[in-house]
């Protein structure tokens, strides 16, 4: 038994569908069938019981409705009522006392076939003659002048080939329905396995070429569907995953490439020359230190990126009021900037929460604000307005600097990206700030959306969704 069951363990699914289907249609079949066969043949043999029965009672009427005394000569007289009930392949007997039979009445059974015997009380019983099957049914017989016994006996031959009959057709069609089983559970199970077959030739392709391979997707709307379209979202998923991750290390590679090369080379110039003359040493020094400062910005910058990558779910849930967070922001700026002028309308926001934590709104205020004015170069204005639109609070950071050309626009929040890449080096940018920005409004459900001319000025909006109370 353990063979067979890991010998089943072993085969496809596709196999086990099918012998699975069929197993369990095998026991139905022979369930029903065995049910059937058994109400069938006792309905038939109960009916052979009745007619004999009621033969042996149709028997004994005629004699006790027969007003004469009748003894055992004038049974014989009787013999045209008997010949004219029997039926084909029945025998009627009349038996004394003693076992001898006085009166026979047969068709195609043979006396000496069922020996006579002189019964007090009705029995029905069966036996057999060869092949043939007998059923039996002895009654007694009492009247006046005479006591002994009714025997009928029925060959059932037929009855029993009828019930063999059906019994072979009913083993015939459950084969039938079986094989028929086999087959369609093979069909079915390849229909319904074709998905997984396509994902599983998927997922070699994905191993083989990569990870643009999809599955076909089908049209029913099952879970095999469902499946495939999950496995296509996440593949997709995936390979924007890859995308992002390859691209991040080509950037951060080209970005880190710069500051190395300057560091290295003042140190080979000071291993050449700068021990000896101190201009070049102190120049060296100076330029490897601010190039060193740079580095450790971006890496900061890098790890900022990606904290800000990181699922909504790791990020602290917390409901602020954002004015005095906008206002502590600015005022930060104010410090450093004394030059600009700082102008805000923030009413609106008054009496409303957000959904973020404080430290992430004031990261996300000072990137924009700092990138606002280092674009401003003779108008040094910022302006900040705030605003309800539907469930988002808004936020919107105005300045009047040099503008972004509309080339330039989509590609503002790519990591690395620099509209003035000459002076955004000079001013120790890493085009990360707003790649960083975007990333953390997009993880808290909101909105940031840019508006921008050249030589006007630029306004970039967040939007975040109001806090539910």
């Amino acid at each position: 038994m353990k063979r067979i069951v890991n010998a089943f363990s072993k085969l496809p699914i596709r196999w086990k569908l099918a012998l699975g289907s069929a197993l369990l249609l095998f026991c139905l079949i022979v369930l029903y069938n065995s049910i059937q066969y058994l109400v069938i043949n006792q309905w038939v043999n109960n009916r052979e019981r009745n007619v004999m029965q009621s033969t042996a009672a149709a028997i004994q009427d005629y004699f006790l409705d027969n007003d004469e005394d009748i003894g055992a000569q004038e049974l014989e007289s009787s013999k045209e009522f008997l010949e004219k009930i029997n039926e084909q392949g029945q025998m009627i007997r009349i038996i004394q006392k003693d076992g001898r039979s006085i009166l026979v009445v047969t068709k195609d059974i043979r006396p000496e076939w069922v020996t006579s015997e002189f019964v007090q009380t009705s029995r029905i019983i069966e036996g057999r003659h060869g092949e043939d099957h007998l059923l039996i049914v002895r009654t007694p017989l009492i009247i006046p002048h005479f006591t002994g016994t009714i025997e009928i006996v029925r060959n059932i031959r037929a009855v029993d080939q009828l019930l063999n009959v059906i019994l072979t057709v009913m083993t015939a069609g459950g084969i039938v329905a079986i094989l028929l089983s086999i087959v369609g559970g093979m069909v079915i199970s390849r229909q319904l396995l074709m998905p997984i077959k396509d994902l599983t030739n998927i997922m070699k392709k994905v191993e083989e070429k990569g990870l643009q391979e999809r599955v076909k997707v089908y049209e029913a709307k099952d879970e095999l569907s469902a499946l495939a379209t999950m496995f296509n979202t996440m593949m997709d998923k995936l390979e924007y995953s890859f995308r992002q991750q390859k691209q991040f290390v080509e950037d951060a590679s080209h970005e880190l490439r710069t500051p190395i090369a300057i560091v290295e080379g003042h140190l080979s110039l000071l291993v050449r020359w700068g021990k000896d003359d101190s201009k070049v040493l102190e120049e060296s020094l100076a330029t490897s230190l601010q190039e060193t400062k740079r580095l450790k910005h971006l890496v900061q910058d890098l790890l900022a990126v990606s904290q800000a990558e990181a699922s909504l779910a790791d990020l602290e849930k917390e409901k602020i009021w954002p004015v005095p967070i906008i206002e502590q922001a600015i005022q930060n700026m104010v410090l450093i900037h004394a030059e600009v002028d700082f102008s805000a309308e923030l009413a609106a926001l008054e009496e409303i929460q957000i959904a973020i934590t404080s430290n992430h709104l004031e990261q996300i205020l000072l990137i924009l604000l700092d990138n606002g004015i280092k674009y401003s170069t003779i108008d040094k204005r910022v302006n900040i307005l705030g605003y309800i639109n539907a469930e988002y609070a808004c936020i919107a950071i105005r300045d009047y600097g040099m503008g972004i050309p509309d080339s330039d626009l989509p590609h503002i929040f790519d990591r690395f990206y620099r509209v003035d890449k000459a002076r955004s080096r000079r001013q120790g940018g890493s085009g990360l700030g707003l790649a960083i920005a975007k990333r953390l409004v997009e993880k808290y459900r909101g909105l940031i959306e840019v508006h921008s001319e050249v030589h006007v000025g630029t306004t970039i909006i967040i939007q975040l969704p109001i806090a539910i109370s």
